[in-house]
C-alpha cells in the first residue's frame, strides 16, 4: 500500500530502473517498486549480493505471510498480480 506517496517520481528515474532491472514498468504504485529502488541503490553502494538477497527474501516472506493471513479479496487489492514475476526479475538482476 503506497498511499503515503505524494511525490511524483521522475521519468528518468523510472526509465533507469526499467532498463537496469529489465522491468516492463516502474510506477511506484506498489511497495514492490520501492523494494526494487532500494535494491538498486544497495547494489550501487556495493552492499554484498548476499545481504541484498536476504533483504529480498525477507520482503517475500513478509508478503507471503500477509497473503496467507488475509482474505484473497484483500490480498488481491494490496499485492499486484505480477508480484511473483517481478520478484523473479529482481533476483535475476542481483
Amino acid at each position: 500500500d503506497t498511499r503515503f506517496n505524494k511525490v511524483v517520481i521522475t521519468r528518468p528515474m523510472n526509465r533507469c530502473l526499467e532498463n537496469e532491472l529489465t522491468l516492463p514498468y516502474v510506477n511506484f504504485k506498489t511497495i514492490g517498486d520501492y523494494i526494487f529502488l532500494i535494491c538498486y541503490y544497495l547494489k550501487i553502494l556495493k552492499v554484498t549480493r548476499t545481504e541484498i538477497k536476504a533483504f529480498v527474501r525477507e520482503f517475500e516472506k513478509i508478503t507471503d505471510d500477509f497473503i496467507n493471513k488475509v482474505s484473497s479479496n484483500v490480498s488481491s487489492i494490496v499485492i499486484h498480480p505480477d508480484y511473483s514475476s517481478r520478484m523473479s526479475t529482481i533476483k535475476n538482476y542481483l
